[in-house]
């Protein structure tokens, strides 16, 4: 790898024939030519590199010493003006990018939404635009702390913004503002049974006890009853609050069919790709059409770590096909009872089971498995109060 100094400088490889090389190496010596890498290749032929500033005195050697047979290579940047010194487009183009990378210093190139803890960062930029703040905006007509407030007092739902300019991009950060918790509802209400049942135990909190331990309530019995009524008769309606826990029997049950058509992912991936300049796609390539989930990857260009408004943006996508998915029946019973001991924790995680019967059956075309499961749990459920809605009526 060449240094810096040689590519700003210039240098020459020079390759010499067999014939002429030692001829040549003994003239350079005399003339004290710097010279470096000299070595000789398979063939014979000696090759060296000289500085660029050497090559008049290279050549006086050579004319003196009649050699005939040689190349000379020259590379670095003197080389490179040379070689396009008469087209002067290049020369108007690095003005030109130079006085845009100047002149683009004092605009904003894209808006980036970094962080928006739960707020829909496309909806901050289209808020924000309103406001301002936008791709093309002049970076020096905002004031990025007026910003900021303006937008708290736009927009409620969000409690903190920031607005940082790093480069020409600028990176907002913001957080949702925090709902503190309903108070809890103290609307009268009743507790009743959510299933049939026999009672074991029961807390009442507040209400009135409708049914005791060892009672049999039906779905929809009253357990806990809102009105109450004191030792001098009168009546008050509460929000009955409490625990009920009695023995209860539920049932579970999954199909699984030994032969079914769904979609799953192709072998291959859908992607293309799009150049993202001040915000906006231009597409590069397609990847054909997709129906499966996307992933978007974004490149950002920069220089001297600062961002350019350039960017490639790809686009993956799984594409799906629909096919045939054939199982044995012990494959079936294992995904059925999957579902059925997914679904039983999802309903009775807090419960305490007594005992679970399973049972399963194998049909012609599916897997059936049941389970009928004897556990204690909490039935009482929340219910509009009975007794005030017949005083209504």
């Amino acid at each position: 790898m060449k240094s810096p100094i040689d590519i700003l400088l210039g240098f020459c490889r020079v390759t010499i024939g067999a014939e002429y090389a030692e001829k040549a190496l003994n003239a350079m010596l005399k003339k004290e030519l710097p010279h470096r890498f000299a070595h000789r290749d398979e063939n014979g032929d000696l090759t060296f590199e000289i500085r660029r500033k050497y090559r008049d005195l290279l050549f006086e050697i050579i004319d003196k010493c009649g050699i005939s047979v040689y190349s000379v290579y020259e590379e670095g940047l003197p080389c490179f003006v040379l070689r396009y010194r008469r087209r002067w487009g290049i020369v108007v183009g690095c003005v030109i990018f130079a006085l845009c990378m100047v002149i683009s210093r004092f605009f904003i190139w894209d808006v980036n939404v970094v962080s928006a803890d739960g707020l829909d960062g496309a909806v901050i930029e289209q808020q924000l635009e309103t406001l301002g703040l936008k791709t093309g905006s002049f970076r020096p007509s905002i004031d990025f702390y007026e910003l900021c407030n303006s937008y708290l007092a736009s927009y409620k739902d969000c409690a903190w913004i920031s607005v940082n300019v790093i480069g020409n991009v600028a990176y907002v950060e913001a957080l949702s503002r925090k709902v503190p918790p309903e108070k809890e509802d103290s609307e009268p209400r009743d507790l009743v049974a959510a299933c049939d049942g026999m009672i074991v135990s029961r807390e009442v909190f507040e209400g009135s006890a409708e049914a005791g331990t060892g009672d049999a309530v039906k779905a929809g019995d009253i357990l806990v009853s809102g009105r109450v009524e004191d030792k001098q008769g009168d009546v008050y309606f509460r929000h009955s609050r409490g625990r009920v826990l009695a023995d209860i029997q539920k049932t579970f049950s999954a199909a699984v069919p030994y032969s079914e058509e769904k979609e799953v992912p192709a072998a291959n991936e859908a992607v293309s790709r799009s150049l993202v300049i001040f915000g906006n796609e231009i597409p590069l390539s397609f990847g054909g059409d997709y129906n499966g989930e996307t992933r978007e990857d974004l490149s950002q260009f920069s220089v001297g770590g600062k961002d350019l408004p350039f960017a490639i943006l790809t686009k993956r996508a799984v594409k799906t096909e629909k096919t045939i998915i054939s199982r044995s029946p012990e494959t079936a019973e294992i995904i059925a009872e999957y579902r059925v001991s997914n679904e039983c924790a999802k309903v009775l995680g807090e419960a305490h089971i007594l005992s679970i019967n399973k049972n399963t059956e194998q049909s012609e075309n599916e897997c059936t498995v049941t389970w009928t499961v004897r556990c204690i749990a909490d039935i009482a459920v929340p219910s509009p109060l009975h007794e005030k809605m017949k005083d209504e009526e």
